[in-house]
């Protein structure tokens, strides 16, 4: 049975035919495990930039759905990218994808985000989020919902000063995203990249077929790049 959070954003995306597309971790668990990542946290759902100038209108719809948007995970501009929590699955991200040219002249698609600059402050970002995290030692952050609304009350005082995140994204060659194909997937029908091996591999590497639980995204080759 797959995650109640992926087919409620795929059927309310579907239903409104908003083009997507499935993309990163969990493109990466479907291709090779035929499943979610065990430890994977979150639902990766991808778009492109330059089709949604109004990108508050997701909140509305996925508020619609009974998601709740986490505006504190923002780190640059409020809808550059989007989270949002719905207890009994995972979180759900949208990655707002742009296109441009790298400083090497490649066409690239790519898209920002940030991560925790340090422990300590991905020790902050669990426990300001401790009723829904459900990642690695969630049994330990779990029980520590007594501390979640001080956690973010520091987390927000440390986003406003710049100081929590730092910023990264995934990119890719453009030519990895300019065609798509429809899969299906248990009961559901989403849009991928027709070039998914070359997409997986140039993201994950040639061992992308290896499963690993140390996995850290942020460590990926392509996060850190310069455009025009």
């Amino acid at each position: 049975m797959t995650d109640k959070n992926l087919e409620l954003v795929v059927k309310l995306l579907n239903n409104k035919d908003i083009f997507y597309w499935i993309g990163q971790g969990t493109l990466l668990g479907i291709t090779r495990d035929n499943k979610l990542i065990e430890w994977d946290h979150d639902i990766d759902i991808c778009l492109w930039d330059h089709e949604y100038k109004k990108k508050y209108e997701f909140v509305k719809l996925l508020e619609k759905g009974g998601f709740k948007y986490r505006d504190d995970l923002g780190f640059g501009t409020k809808y550059d990218q989007m989270s949002f929590d719905k207890k009994g699955g995972r979180r759900v991200d949208l990655n707002f994808y742009q296109k441009n040219t790298s400083k090497d002249g490649e066409e690239i698609a790519f898209t920002r985000w940030g991560y925790p600059k340090n422990i300590f402050m991905s020790f902050l970002d669990a426990i300001s989020n401790a009723k829904n995290y459900n990642s690695k030692y969630k049994f330990f952050i779990n029980n520590l919902t007594i501390f979640e609304k001080f956690a973010k009350l520091i987390k927000k005082f440390l986003l406003k000063k710049k100081l929590f995140y730092r910023e990264a994204g995934y990119k890719q060659p453009l030519n990895l995203l300019n065609e798509f194909k429809k899969i299906k997937f248990e009961d559901l029908e989403f849009n991928v990249p027709s070039k998914t091996t070359l997409y997986l591999e140039y993201i994950y590497g040639k061992n992308w077929k290896s499963p690993q639980k140390k996995f850290s995204w942020w460590k990926t080759k392509n996060l850190n790049f310069n455009y025009k």
